[in-house]
């Protein structure tokens, strides 16, 4: 997503598919694809389902004073939405909010900021980036540094040791969906990615990003770990500028092997380029001036 714009690889070409700003999509088991568009200024927020055909319709049509935040999420194949609550800067906490099919919305765990395994409000999380949902039907969550698990009783446990460190603000991001009890990890900081094992919480590197890009997403077919990556910070402040190449997706096979599918770059590229060209041209300009200048002085005794 850049420029608010969802994506879609089509023969290796990145193409325009909606309009629209969501942090997190979500595969459904019927093939559908849903997002959400929390709007910049927080006043309204909605999650949307595109199917196979192109079709766009609303799961939950925009609404103010919604009490999920919508930024990471997951939908289940029954309907139920799972987020974090929305940020208030006055009552800073995280918690781990629930809408059944009805449209009822309850806190199911987390309150104050921080980090401790527990039941409902007695758990706390660190900072939720990323869901998706174990065979099982617990909710994975991409907390902080760490893997962890809600279970629909309401029970948060720990599934791994600490994964990362953070930098620059950020540490793990998004989770993959679950195939044979493994998941694998968005590792932003460390510029990796991690397949952990949801029984022994083993886990293994499988892929590093280049020096310029840090993963944001995965996703795992039975083919190929697909990576979707940003411009590693500080330089995804030229994303945020639409300059130069911004999102990449690379397909990572079965035996290490990488190959990029697709790149995007910010609609002001081609004006950042003209502009840095002409610029250099001046400074060429003048220092060849001012070059000419010395060699006349030097020429004539001065």
């Amino acid at each position: 997503m850049t420029g608010n714009t969802i994506w879609r690889i089509a023969e290796g070409r990145a193409e325009p598919l909606i309009h629209a700003h969501s942090h997190q999509l979500v595969r459904g088991n019927d093939g559908a694809i849903y997002g959400t568009n929390p709007e910049p200024t927080g006043t309204t927020a909605s999650v949307w389902r595109l199917d196979a055909a192109g079709h766009f319709s609303y799961v939950l049509s925009p609404a103010s004073g919604l009490s999920l935040g919508l930024q990471s999420f997951f939908i289940t194949a029954d309907g139920t939405i799972y987020s974090v609550n929305r940020y208030d800067h006055k009552r800073p906490t995280i918690v781990l909010m629930r809408r059944d099919p009805g449209g009822r919305i309850v806190a199911v765990a987390g309150a104050t900021k921080g980090f401790a395994d527990g039941v409902g409000s007695m758990a706390r999380f660190a900072g939720i980036d990323g869901m998706s949902q174990s065979s099982d039907g617990d909710i994975l969550l991409a907390d902080g540094a760490y893997l962890r698990r809600f279970r629909p009783t309401g029970h948060v446990s720990t599934v791994t040791s600490r994964l990362t460190d953070e930098r620059w603000g950020q540490d793990l991001l998004g989770i993959s969906s679950v195939r044979a009890s493994t998941v694998h990890v968005a590792d932003h900081a460390g510029r990796r990615v991690l397949r952990v094992s949801l029984a022994t919480g083993e886990t293994r590197v499988i892929d590093r990003s280049a020096f310029l890009w840090a993963p944001a997403g995965v996703e795992v077919t039975d083919q190929a770990v697909h990576v979707l990556e940003h411009l590693r910070p500080p330089l995804s402040v030229f994303g945020d500028l639409q300059i130069g190449p911004y999102l990449r997706v690379r397909r990572v096979a079965s035996d290490g092997s990488s190959t990029t599918m697709a790149v995007v770059w910010g609609r002001h590229s081609s004006k950042a380029g003209l502009a840095a060209a002409a610029a250099c041209f001046v400074v060429a300009m003048w220092a060849r001036t001012r070059m000419g200048k010395w060699n006349w002085g030097q020429a004539s005794g001065c």
